[in-house]
């Protein structure tokens, strides 16, 4: 499991990571631009030098961003006056090997004003488990900031993965429902709503809206495993059905959770036929939805 064991913990790692400006800003600060959210293997010497001083904000960068073994004085030292055993408990941190090094097991990101543990993308491809939960990358930043902010009485992040979606729209929304079909994902997004002192959000395992039966949202946001491959074992991008397929049911499902000029947002593939424009392709999407729909290519 993963989450701090008392309550009060979480803000108390808030402060850790306020008090050594682990933020985008100060991360950016350090490593010279914003780079490092989709860092390239090239980076990651340079990274590795602009590190190596001992002050906290380098040793959390280390840590907890590029996920570099510290020496456990240098973790002791970046997390007081929150205690290393604490954060191993939580399922966060571990100590490795006989020199007394320690290594994070998750990776933490600063993000739009939140820090969001999300396994770390520097696995083996070929070894990426099946539950496997992505931190913010290109999409899931792309349906956060076109997020509309308009007041809602419930937003739906529906296929929440580290639950970035939900959390940005907290901001501006009563409740949000947060749901996954991936249990580490739903496991995720719990820890880093209590992280970030968010204490609207509720999230639930399940597939597409079985998790929120008799439900009705404001505004629906959906990064869904949209990628169209013959794979299946990956849960976060494969759906188990052909990716335009599963994307195409959950957009016809969401107008019936709709309220009243409820709002739809979600990113999806579309096939590009020989003979059929893709427009016609998902003009069918759109059929008898009894709403309107705007596509943006």
């Amino acid at each position: 499991m993963i989450g701090f064991r008392k309550p009060q913990d979480f803000e108390r790692a808030r402060h850790v990571l306020d008090a050594a400006r682990y933020r985008s800003e100060g991360i950016d600060a350090v490593l010279g631009g914003a780079g490092w959210l989709t860092p390239r293997a090239i980076d990651l010497p340079r990274y590795d030098h602009l590190t190596r001083t001992e002050i906290p904000l380098h040793t959390l960068i280390r840590l907890l961003l590029l996920r570099l073994p510290v020496t456990e004085a240098a973790v002791c030292s970046a997390l007081a006056p929150m205690a290393l055993e604490t954060w191993v408990e939580a399922g966060i941190l571990e100590s490795v090997g006989a020199d007394g090094t320690v290594l994070s097991r998750l990776q933490m990101i600063p993000v739009e004003g939140l820090v969001l543990a999300a396994d770390s993308p520097r696995l083996d491809r070929t070894d990426i488990p099946d539950d496997y939960v992505m931190g913010p990358g290109g999409s899931s930043l792309q349906l956060a900031w076109s997020a509309l902010p308009t007041v809602s009485e419930c937003t739906l992040d529906l296929g929440c993965g580290s639950g970035l979606a939900g959390l940005q729209a907290s901001a501006f929304s009563r409740r949000v429902l947060a749901t996954d079909i991936n249990p580490r994902a739903i496991e995720i997004t719990r820890f880093n709503a209590l992280l970030n002192g968010c204490a609207t959000l509720d999230a639930r395992v399940g597939s597409l809206f079985e998790p929120v039966p008799g439900e009705r949202f404001d505004l629906i946001l959906s990064n869904p495993p949209f990628v169209i491959t013959p794979e299946s074992h990956l849960l976060l991008r494969d759906s188990g059905v052909r990716g335009d397929m599963f994307c195409k049911e959950l957009l016809r499902q969401s107008s019936e959770f709709l309220r009243e000029g409820g709002v739809c947002q979600m990113l999806a593939n579309v096939p590009h036929h020989r003979q059929r424009p893709w427009m016609d392709e998902v003009a069918s999407w759109c059929e008898d939805l009894g709403c309107d729909a705007l596509v943006l290519n």
